[in-house]
C-alpha cells in the first residue's frame, strides 16, 4: 500500500524516502512543542544543518508525528501536535513541524500481509502483519492514534491503547498504573509504604490495606467498618429483568438494613439473574462481605458477582456460597486486595440463585475503610 501525500512547509515540498511520502504543516516561527509526556521524544540530532533535513528525517521514521527545529538542532516526537502543545519560545528561529494525517487511512491493509505496507510511512512491517508503529494503537477505524495515558479522556478498549512505554493497563476503560504504583508528574511511581505523607488514598499500598488517613494525611491501615448502602436501583441496561424494588414489605432495602430477620423479594419473572446497583455514602476501599440466608435451598443466593460499574462491564470478584437447609450467616469473604484492590462509592450486584425461584436476599453486608 503506498500513500500518494505531500510534505507543506507552508509552501508544498517534497520529503521521500523509497516510495513514501508524507504531508508536513509547518508553524510559523517562534514556537515551540511540548508533548504530553516527556517518553514521547523519540530522538534529538545535534547538527541537522536545514527544518527541511530535520523534516526528511521525522518522515523516515514512522514513529515520528512531530518535529522541532532550531539550528543546528532536531527533535523528533512520536506526538501528534493534537495531543501536546503549542507554545511560544524565547528562540525566533525555532520551527515546529507536523506530520499531516488528514486523509490517511490505513485498513485496507492493517493486520494484512507486509507485503500491503512495505514500503510504507504509516504501518510498519511487525512479526509478518502491518501494525501501527510503537506508540500508537490501532483505532478500529483506519487510524493509528496515540497511546494515551492515566486520567485521559478517551476510554481504552485493550492495553496496546495505554502507553507501554509506562506498563500502562487497560482497566475498565481507563488507563492505569501497575499494581502497587500511582500516577505522578506525569509517570508511575511507587506507592507509599505506612507512615508516609500523601493526599490521596491511591498513592498509598491499597494491596495492603493501606489509606491516606483523612485527619493526618499518612498511609494508615484501614479502619474496617460496616459501609452503609444509600440507594438501590436497576440499571436501565437490565430493564429486561423482571424484578420489583419496592414491594410494600420486602422493598431493596431491607436486604442492607443490619436486621438478618427482613429481606428483599424481587418477585418478578424466573430464569434470569438479579442485578442490584448500590451506592454508599462515601467512596470505600472495599475489604469484605457477609451474606445471610433462608436456607430453604430455593430462594438463596448461590453466586453474587460484583462489579463496579452500573452496567456491569467492569468485573470486581464474585464470591460463591454453599446450598444450606437452615437460616445461615456465613462467615465473612474477603475482597482479594492482593491483586486488584476496589475503591469505589457504588457497586453493581448480581445474584444467580440456587432455583429458578425469587432471590430472598435476607442480609447482604459490605465492610471496607474510608478512601
Amino acid at each position: 500500500m503506498r500513500y500518494i501525500q505531500y510534505i507543506s512547509l507552508l509552501t508544498y515540498f517534497h520529503a521521500v524516502c523509497t516510495d513514501v511520502r508524507s504531508r508536513i504543516d509547518l508553524y510559523r516561527s517562534g514556537f515551540d512543542f511540548i508533548p504530553a509526556n516527556s517518553v514521547e521524544l523519540l530522538a534529538t540530532y545535534s547538527s541537522i544543518n536545514s527544518y527541511f533535513n530535520c523534516g526528511i528525517l521525522c518522515n523516515q521514521n514512522p514513529q515520528c508525528r512531530t518535529f522541532v527545529y532550531d539550528t543546528p538542532m532536531c527533535e523528533l516526537f512520536e506526538s501528534a501536535v493534537t495531543t501536546g502543545s503549542i507554545v511560544s519560545s524565547p528562540s525566533t528561529t525555532r520551527l515546529v513541524g507536523a506530520v499531516n494525517y488528514n486523509g490517511i487511512n490505513v485498513s485496507s491493509a492493517y493486520n494484512k500481509s507486509c507485503s500491503y505496507c512495505y514500503p510504507d510511512r504509516y504501518l510498519v512491517c511487525t512479526n509478518g502483519t502491518c501494525q501501527c508503529p510503537s506508540g500508537t494503537y490501532y483505532d478500529n477505524q483506519g487510524n493509528c492514534i496515540n497511546q494515551i495515558y492515566v486520567n485521559s479522556t478517551t476510554t481504552c478498549q485493550a492495553n496496546n491503547w495505554c502507553n507501554q512505554q509506562l506498563n500502562l493497563t487497560c482497566q475498565c476503560g481507563q488507563c492505569q498504573c501497575p499494581l502497587q504504583q500511582f500516577w505522578k508528574n506525569k509517570t508511575c511511581v511507587p506507592q507509599l509504604l505506612a507512615g508516609k505523607p500523601c493526599n490521596t488514598s491511591s498513592q498509598c499500598r491499597n494491596d495492603l490495606n493501606l489509606v491516606c488517613s483523612r485527619k493526618n494525611k499518612t498511609c494508615t491501615p484501614m479502619t474496617v467498618v460496616t459501609i452503609p448502602v444509600m440507594t438501590g436501583t436497576l440499571p436501565s441496561v437490565f430493564s429486561y429483568v423482571d424484578e420489583s424494588l419496592n414491594t410494600s414489605g420486602v422493598e431493596w432495602w431491607r436486604g442492607f438494613d443490619g436486621d438478618i430477620y427482613t429481606y428483599w423479594n424481587r418477585l418478578g419473572s424466573y430464569n434470569v439473574l438479579d442485578y442490584l446497583f448500590l451506592t454508599f455514602n462515601d467512596t470505600y476501599l472495599l475489604n469484605s462481605l457477609q451474606l445471610t440466608v433462608y436456607g430453604d435451598q430455593t430462594h438463596d443466593p448461590k453466586t453474587i458477582s460484583v462489579y463496579t460499574d452500573e452496567n456491569g462491564t467492569c468485573f470486581g470478584q464474585a464470591f460463591s456460597f454453599s446450598n444450606v437447609s437452615s437460616f445461615t450467616t456465613f462467615p465473612v469473604k474477603t475482597f482479594n486486595t492482593n491483586t486488584r484492590p476496589i475503591a469505589t462509592n457504588h457497586v453493581l450486584i448480581s445474584i444467580e440463585r440456587w432455583s429458578t425461584f425469587q432471590t430472598y436476599l435476607f442480609e447482604l453486608t459490605f465492610f471496607g475503610g474510608l478512601y
